[in-house]
């Protein structure tokens, strides 16, 4: 399983084909969602039309909770590195329910994410 990176959905539902050869490749139900990402995504979209699209592509990912345990590990993220990494709320939210679900972050935000230690990064195969 596999955690995406709002920066990759938003690849995903522009067409880019790298990504969508590579979900399609893996499998769509290996690749997950938090509710930080949907709601990333769906304050983007720019009119109902435009929130309906988003809706219809990302159906079929699964979605995993951000639970209390996510929660206290993103406080402890943003605490230890946002003044010398700027790890933002967002982005600790995703690092900690990819550690504490114990899977791969797929991003290509690297330096947001690479000073975290036991984070697992998602390459592209």
């Amino acid at each position: 399983m596999v955690l995406l990176d709002t920066c990759i959905v938003i690849e995903y539902i522009n067409g880019n084909k790298v990504i969508i050869d590579e979900i399609n490749k893996i499998g769509k139900e290996e690749f997950l969602l938090n509710d930080i990402i949907i709601m990333e995504l769906f304050v983007g979209a720019r009119d109902k039309r435009d929130l309906r699209f988003i809706k219809n592509k990302i159906d079929g990912f699964y979605t995993i909770e951000v639970t209390n345990e996510v929660v206290s590990l993103a406080k402890n993220l943003v605490k230890e590195y946002y003044l010398s990494n700027n790890c933002n709320i967002n982005d600790s939210l995703l690092a900690s329910s990819s550690l504490i679900y114990d899977i791969e972050l797929f991003t290509y935000n690297l330096k947001h994410f690479n000073f975290i230690p036991d984070l697992k990064l998602y390459n592209l195969k």
